[in-house]
């Protein structure tokens, strides 16, 4: 039945794009999800890092509905992204500390791999 399913999947077209591979894994049950992302805000010519703690599938409906739901962090361009702020971030998404510094420092690799990949 698998196999039936991965056939289609692998036949059809998303966007325009053909599907050339199919990624198949074990069903696991999710506790929890968090959204991080990043974006240039052309209004304060700074870079900006938004969190939610209810995950990014519907982001933007959060962003209408309920803004305080998403937290922001900006960073200046000529100092970048400090240490504290990303600790700001992994600490407003995981209350456990470990989580909470863990996101932090992806935060920073985040933001560092926006930098140069988006200059």
């Amino acid at each position: 039945e698998l196999k039936d399913y991965a056939e289609k999947i692998l036949g059809m077209e998303i966007k325009g794009i053909p599907v050339k591979k199919v990624l198949v894994s074990e069903a696991v049950s999710i506790v929890s999800e968090a959204y991080l992302g990043i974006i240039n805000d052309r209004t304060t010519k700074k870079t900006v890092m938004m969190a939610c703690k209810e995950g990014g599938v519907e982001i933007e409906e959060i962003a209408k509905q309920r803004p305080e739901a998403i937290y922001k962090v900006y960073a200046d361009p000529l100092v970048g992204l400090m240490s504290h702020k990303a600790r700001e971030i992994g600490l407003f998404l995981y209350k456990e500390p470990k989580r909470a510094f863990e996101c932090a420092s992806i935060t920073e690799r985040l933001y560092k791999l926006f930098i140069e990949l988006d200059s």
